[in-house]
């Protein structure tokens, strides 16, 4: 015969622990990396820009089909009448979306949370591709633009052209 459940669950219970562990020790690194290096390897701002909006606009647009159709489907199983629950409240909503930002930078990788590793990767991604990319002289206007009184340029990211 096999072992009694109770001791069989005190073994597992520990080593599923670790194991769990091991694997969003693994995956947190991986997300924000991915996730940086993806916004890095972008290459301009204007693409940055376009992708952006092109993914916020999409994730809207899917976010707002799905619901209705899940809601259609469900309704049946749910109907609407109030029986005295909870109300709608804003501010659970609006402490739900500002729950995507963090504490602390740490925070995210030892509770393993993949929303705020994306949010952490996204404003440690987008300040360092802005000030490479100006670095770089990518961000360069005509000379025409720019103030000609102001010999350095500096303030409307032009670079000095003699």
């Amino acid at each position: 015969m096999g072992a009694p459940v109770g001791k069989r669950g005190t073994f597992s219970a520990p080593v599923f622990d670790i194991f769990m562990g091991l694997l969003t020790g693994l995956a947190g690194p991986m997300i924000f990396l991915s996730v940086a290096g993806g916004i890095y390897n972008i290459g301009d701002i204007a693409t940055l820009g376009k992708i952006g909006k092109r993914m916020t606009g999409r994730f809207l647009w899917m976010t707002l089909v799905l619901t209705a159709v899940f809601g259609m489907v469900t309704l049946p199983f749910f109907p609407l009448a109030h029986r005295g629950g909870s109300a709608f409240r804003l501010s659970e909503l609006l402490e739900m979306v500002l729950g995507i930002v963090p504490d602390n930078f740490f925070t995210p990788f030892t509770e393993g949370n993949p929303l705020q590793i994306i949010y952490c990767s996204w404003r440690v991604s987008v300040p360092l591709f802005l000030s490479l990319s100006l670095a770089s002289g990518s961000w360069h206007r005509s000379r025409a633009s720019c103030n000609k009184k102001d010999r350095s340029f500096r303030w409307c990211g032009c670079s000095y052209l003699p």
